[in-house]
């Protein structure tokens, strides 16, 4: 059988597309409903999901297109080659939205520790100086002097 009978055929035989389409199919599955219960924020689950449903919505036309779809009709395999194309680029689209998403969950997250790392800074510098201030008062600067004359005098 040379390239002409390939032509009007399915590009891949339906025993290897069907499988890793099924094989991918229940992974997204599993990976959308494990999404429902982890703890997560709520604009990265929405971005995630929608992006398992167009998975879900290309893997099954994607199988169609490479082991079911015949070349000879011209006007059926642009169409459906085209929606895969373009449902591709929606999921890589999504996929980007998602990666900026991550920066700015990233950034807020950097905003709020720096902001609790001053508030602590700041806690800390007002009780070392309530602490200074303790050790500054009439009481202690005397027993500061006795204690350091007391050093003087085994000295000399």
């Amino acid at each position: 059988m040379g390239l002409e009978g390939f032509a009007n055929g399915p590009i891949l035989p339906a025993w290897l597309v069907v499988p890793t389409s099924l094989l991918l199919l229940m992974a997204v599955a599993v990976h959308m409903h494990a999404m429902r219960t982890a703890s997560m924020p709520e604009s990265r689950r929405r971005i995630r999901t929608a992006n398992g449903w167009l998975i879900m919505l290309t893997v099954p036309l994607a199988t169609y297109a490479f082991c079911m779809l015949r070349t000879d009709n011209p006007r059926t395999f642009v169409l459906v080659w085209a929606a895969v194309v373009g449902l591709v680029g929606l999921v890589v689209m999504v996929a980007m939205v998602d990666m900026l998403n991550n920066v700015r969950l990233a950034s807020l997250a950097r905003k709020r520790l720096r902001e609790h790392v001053r508030l602590m800074q700041h806690i800390l510098a007002s009780r070392a100086a309530a602490t200074h201030v303790l050790s500054s008062s009439p009481q202690s600067l005397a027993r500061h002097s006795d204690d350091s004359t007391r050093s003087d005098q085994h000295r000399h």
